[in-house]
């Protein structure tokens, strides 16, 4: 391979059905100048066989499985591991728009003194007649422009400069809402950062998210984080976005003004029968695909600071 203009990393564990939709949508789409990056952390329902047949066929360019602390360990460690001068994070249960992708990784080689750009996306509200909530980040970073006050956003979204990662610095791993914490702190910092307004993401939350299985303690931390960097008490929660990049929040956030979806009053086992999953892929790349029609046009939704 010569030179690697983008690293695409992926964290996984124990979810093979999602991992097969999100790296088989990938796979096709790949460039000369991109690689692919996956930790898993020990996972032990056939995803480690699988990964070991995808590197055999070099269908993938690395991959490593071993016991983690969790998610933003496993996102350091690719982060170390990538050789591409752009890092894109993915997930391994979420859908991806690619062509919005790379619309940032074109932006990012033009542009060597962005060190980080984000995008908005969309939310998956089960309980609701049109499911896909739109992000509202974008008007959070033009106040963040105008303010320079930190705020979060989803971590889905972000693509950041290898060369960067000493001022950005790596993921937090001895918080919960990992991406929350990153951007508050990147947004408080002396980054470059720029924006993307179309839609690169879905965040589909399941039974497997940590925003169900840490419901109880996402609130608390994510109200202390935004204290630690602004200094602001906040009661209730403000808009700032969930902990995407691990989908680990639930309360109000910046998809529109909506609330997130209440997993209570939601069968989750239901939706995600394994035979359902391709399905919901199918209907976010439908949305993300509507979402983005006005491709020629993209040049001119980068907003930068």
């Amino acid at each position: 391979m010569g030179i690697v203009n983008l690293s695409w990393v992926i964290t996984t564990r124990n979810k093979l059905v999602f991992l097969k939709e999100v790296l088989s949508r990938l796979i096709v789409n790949i460039h000369e100048d991109e690689e692919i990056i996956v930790v898993d952390g020990a996972s032990t329902d056939g995803t480690v066989e699988y990964l070991n047949e995808l590197n055999n066929r070099a269908l993938i360019h690395c991959f490593i499985s071993e016991p983690d602390h969790g998610e933003a360990e496993g996102y350091n460690k690719g982060l170390l591991m990538a050789n591409g001068k752009l890092i894109k994070i993915i997930t391994d249960d979420d859908a991806f728009y690619l062509p919005g992708i790379r619309y940032c990784k074109q932006y990012m080689l033009s542009y060597p003194h962005i060190d980080l750009i984000a995008t908005d996306g969309a939310g998956i509200e089960w309980s609701q007649s049109d499911i896909f909530c739109k992000s509202a980040y974008s008007a959070n970073y033009q106040e963040w422009v105008k303010t320079s006050k930190p705020f979060s956003f989803c971590g889905l979204g972000i693509m950041l400069r290898k060369q960067s990662i000493p001022l950005l610095g790596l993921f937090h791993t001895g918080v919960i809402r990992v991406d929350a914490e990153y951007s508050l702190r990147v947004t408080s910092g002396k980054a470059q950062i720029a924006w993307f307004t179309g839609c690169t993401w879905v965040r589909i939350t399941n039974v497997q998210s940590n925003s169900v299985v840490y419901s109880r303690c996402v609130d608390f931390e994510g109200e202390k984080l935004h204290q630690f960097y602004t200094g602001e008490s906040i009661s209730p929660l403000p808009d700032y976005a969930i902990l995407d990049l691990a989908k680990r929040g639930i309360g109000t956030n910046s998809f529109d003004g909506k609330s997130s979806i209440q997993h209570s009053s939601i069968n989750m086992q239901e939706i995600f029968y394994n035979e359902n999953i391709p399905q919901i892929f199918q209907m976010c790349d439908v949305w993300l695909s509507s979402c983005n029609q006005n491709e020629a046009q993209h040049q001119s939704l980068f907003l930068t600071k």
